[in-house]
C-alpha cells in the first residue's frame, strides 16, 4: 500500500507539474502576442504620423506654387458657380411652384364643374316642377 501511494503521489506531481508548464506556456504565448499587437499598433501609429506629416509638406509646398492670380482665378470660378446653383435651384423652384398651381387650378376647376352640373340639375328639376304646377 505504502508503494502504491508512493507512486500515486508521484504520478500526481508529474501531471500537475506537466499541466504548470502547460499553462505557463499558455500565459507566455498570450504575453507574447500581446505584445506583439503592441508593437504593431506602435508602428501604425508611427505609420500614420508620418504620412500625415509628409502630407502636411506637400500641401505646404504646393501653396507655395500658387500664385495670388492662380488663388484669384479659382475664388471667381466657385462664385461664378455658386450664382449658376442659386439661379438654376431658383429655376427648379419656380418650375415647381408653377406646376402645383397648375394642379391647384385644376383641382378646383373640377370642383366647380362638379358643383355647377348639380345646381344645373337642381334648376332642371325646379322648372320642370314650376312647369308642371303651371300646366295643372
Amino acid at each position: 500500500m505504502a508503494i502504491g501511494a508512493v507512486a500515486g503521489a508521484a504520478i500526481g506531481g508529474i501531471v500537475g507539474a506537466m499541466q504548470d508548464a502547460k499553462e505557463n506556456k499558455q500565459q507566455e504565448r498570450i504575453a507574447q502576442d500581446r505584445a506583439y499587437q503592441q508593437e504593431i499598433a506602435k508602428m501604425r501609429e508611427m505609420e500614420a504620423r508620418s504620412r500625415a506629416a509628409r502630407e502636411q509638406e506637400l500641401a505646404i509646398a504646393e501653396g507655395m506654387r500658387i500664385t495670388e492670380r492662380e488663388l484669384e482665378d479659382a475664388m471667381s470660378r466657385a462664385q461664378e458657380a455658386e450664382g449658376r446653383l442659386k439661379e438654376l435651384r431658383n429655376e427648379v423652384e419656380g418650375a415647381m411652384s408653377r406646376q402645383k398651381n397648375l394642379s391647384d387650378a385644376a383641382e378646383r376647376k373640377e370642383k366647380a364643374e362638379a358643383e355647377i352640373r348639380l345646381l344645373e340639375e337642381q334648376l332642371r328639376q325646379l322648372k320642370e316642377e314650376q312647369e308642371k304646377y303651371d300646366y295643372e
